[in-house]
């Protein structure tokens, strides 16, 4: 090993595996896609602080939220949290 803080792959190979990789973060410089779905496993709840401003998360009721301006936030529907904005899947 040449460096004493990153693993590195030798001529930049790409990495396999067919069973999880674990971090306590994991950061990508570019974009950040999945072949399957994202699952959100955090919970947190509307109107609590939050820290930084663009997180994404989910209530306990699985209604997507984002953290604005210091606090968590969504968009109510028929009384229900549905997510801020227009996407296109």
């Amino acid at each position: 090993m040449s460096d004493n803080n990153w693993v590195r792959i030798l001529n930049n190979k790409n990495i396999y595996t067919a069973v999880q990789v674990r971090s306590g973060s994991i950061r990508a410089d570019g974009r950040l896609s999945t072949g399957d779905v994202l699952q959100l496993d955090g919970v947190n709840t509307v109107d609590a602080g939050c820290s930084p401003n663009r997180l994404v998360s989910r209530d306990a009721a699985s209604a997507i939220l984002f953290c604005q301006f210091g606090v968590w936030s969504g968009e109510k529907s028929n009384g229900r949290y549905i997510g801020l904005g227009t996407y296109t899947l």
